[in-house]
């Protein structure tokens, strides 16, 4: 199961990460259908609902601080939005995953920052970066 995920969530990395590194944006219609997509099969395969809880907890728990970040203009709004879905999709596995790919997430973020010397990068790639290296170390 965890590496149809790694494929998965490498799948919609390409396209989220093209446009977020041309256009400056993760589009709706990409992060939002894939909600129901990438639980679908959670929901199919979980046996007991410990995992479907732990992950809805860690999706909320995602949007919350991407949602506090963005209120205070780090993040954008797609960011949120991915957040959200990283979080659902790395939380089925385990908290422990869930915390390791937003702790990748940000460093990767930093050093990419401290490279490229600007304050302000594209986040969405670091944050798909940060997950899927999340559920290939867990």
């Amino acid at each position: 199961m965890r590496i149809l995920a790694v494929l998965a969530l490498t799948a919609l990395a390409i396209p989220l990460t093209y446009f977020d590194l041309t256009a400056r944006r993760l589009p709706d219609v990409l992060t939002l259908p894939a909600y129901p997509l990438f639980a679908a099969p959670l929901v199919l395969v979980a046996g007991t609902p410990g995992p479907l809880v732990r992950a809805a907890l860690a999706a909320g728990a995602c949007l919350l601080g991407y949602g506090l970040l963005a209120a205070a203009g780090a993040v954008g709004f797609g960011d949120v939005k991915l957040a959200g879905l990283l979080g659902l999709v790395l939380g089925w596995f385990s908290w422990r995953a869930a915390a390791i790919g937003v702790v990748l997430a940000f460093t990767a973020g930093a050093v990419w920052g401290l490279a490229a010397r600007r304050a302000e990068i594209p986040f969405g790639p670091a944050m798909l970066l940060g997950a899927i290296t999340a559920l290939l170390v867990t």
